[in-house]
């Protein structure tokens, strides 16, 4: 079974899971099981860290969550969740997520659950498990795409970015979200009646300029906003390869570990 995945960030959490799914496998299968994760506040990356974990608990930008499935055996069916690890109710807390972070750990579990009930074979809990053990998921855009989002993603408004970027090389970039960018996605998934995410590139200039340029995501890949809704503008598989247009411009990522 394939499955293709365009959203980077939402195939990268989903192949990290499966392969945690795959490395736990067991002679008897459980019907339930749960696995402990944590879970990136600015960008919705997954992690699951087999090492002594205190050091994430310590980044205000790391939640605790508990990702797990559960086999229904009427229904015939497998249905992924994600929980707060530390609620006593349980339940998950979307309200300490960046817009894009809830974006893509939304979209991450529907993707799951869509595959779930996509799987073929007899409605018995090894048959689907063996199928989820050998699935395989399309590429479609770079793995590289993911990379740079995250390291160069940063929760900052514009006040902030200008002074994070002030003292940096001139061409230096980060990713962000302004108060544009979050309207401009409304209203275009609404237009368009699909998702579509849009976010800020800002970047460095000579003579101390800082400048901002809005970037569109759907399932056809990465454009330049240019104040056209009917996104009608050139669009680009890979984000490197957009980004490649200013290469001039834009020269140094700005990483959270600088």
């Amino acid at each position: 079974m394939r499955v293709k995945i365009l959203d980077v960030p939402v195939r990268e959490n989903v192949e990290l899971f499966l392969e945690i799914l795959r490395m736990s496998k067991q002679r008897a299968i459980p019907s339930e099981k749960i696995f402990e994760a944590w879970l990136n506040r600015d960008t919705g990356q997954l992690l699951f860290a087999e090492e002594d974990a205190s050091r994430f608990l310590a980044k205000k930008q790391w939640k605790p969550v508990d990702i797990s499935y559960r086999y229904d055996p009427e229904q015939g069916e497998i249905a992924f969740l994600i929980e707060e690890r530390q609620m006593p109710l349980k339940g998950f807390q979307c309200d300490d997520l960046t817009p894009f972070a809830l974006n893509v750990i939304r979209s991450t579990m529907k993707k799951l659950n869509d595959i779930s009930v996509n799987l073929k074979g007899p409605s018995n809990l090894e048959t689907k498990m063996a199928v989820l053990f050998k699935l395989t998921i399309d590429m479609g855009a770079s793995v590289q795409d993911r990379n740079v989002l995250i390291d160069a993603w940063h929760h900052v408004d514009r006040i902030e970015a200008e002074a994070l970027l002030f003292d940096q090389p001139i061409g230096t970039y980060l990713f962000r979200r302004d108060p544009f960018s979050k309207i401009l996605q409304e209203q275009l998934c609404v237009q368009h009646g699909k998702e579509i995410k849009c976010i800020t590139l800002t970047f460095s200039q000579p003579n101390n300029k800082i400048s901002d340029l809005t970037l569109v995501h759907d399932e056809k890949g990465w454009q330049q906003y240019n104040d056209d809704p009917s996104l009608s503008n050139v669009t680009y598989q890979d984000l490197q390869d957009l980004l490649a247009l200013w290469k001039d411009l834009l020269k140094i990522p700005l990483s959270h570990s600088r």
